[in-house]
């Protein structure tokens, strides 16, 4: 069954994009490292409520195909999401349709920083190329999401206290206390679904 996501995209062109922000850039990051340490379930979900995909009710296979249709260009991101209890991605790839060139995306850490960097940017028209309104402090920090010694609970306790200490957007310093504080009801209450159901859709 197809499920559609409920972020309502709007049209614009990729050369009119402002650059990302700091907000826009930490958001991406916390949400790409929640996803590499979540189940199956979150693995199909986060995507459709974060970041604009749709679930085309297609299965290849045990697979089954989420797909971001992008709003500043003629273009496709595909994911492909195993049905089995793992969830795991098992291949992605873009399609740019106005020159009919695909891209292979690589199946790691990496990968799934350039996916969710790429449409994240899109979904909100910034340029995530240009990093000219990111404050050093953000770009520090960003830096240590790509150490996978840096664990997922601990980023977000270091976001949560960088927005506060450099006046980050109230409603990003409240996102993140929002995360910060469902992942600790998780390791108290052993509930996964909890901080599930409190975060979907944040960190838009």
């Amino acid at each position: 069954m197809s499920n559609k996501s409920p972020i309502q995209k709007t049209k614009g062109n990729v050369n009119n994009f402002t650059p990302i922000t700091s907000e826009q850039l930490l958001s991406i990051l916390v949400n790409w490292k929640r996803f590499t340490i979540s189940n199956r379930l979150e693995r199909k979900m986060l995507p459709i409520n974060s970041f604009g995909f749709d679930s085309t009710g297609l299965i290849f296979g045990d697979d089954i195909l989420l797909t971001y249709q992008y709003c500043g260009e003629n273009t496709t991101m595909y994911m492909f999401v195993s049905g089995d209890s793992q969830g795991s991605i098992t291949e992605i790839f873009r399609i740019n349709h106005s020159i009919n060139e695909k891209v292979q995306i690589p199946i790691s850490e990496l990968g799934l920083m350039y996916l969710f960097l790429n449409t994240g940017g899109d979904l909100n028209h910034c340029d995530v190329d240009n990093m000219s309104q990111v404050d050093n402090e953000a770009k520090r920090l960003s830096v240590k999401f790509f150490n996978i010694h840096n664990s997922y609970p601990d980023l977000v306790q270091e976001t949560y206290e960088l927005a506060q200490d450099i006046n980050l957007h109230s409603d990003f310093i409240e996102q993140m206390r929002l995360a910060k504080k469902n992942f600790n009801q998780v390791k108290t209450t052993g509930d996964a679904m909890s901080i599930f159901n409190s975060v979907l859709g944040m960190l838009k």
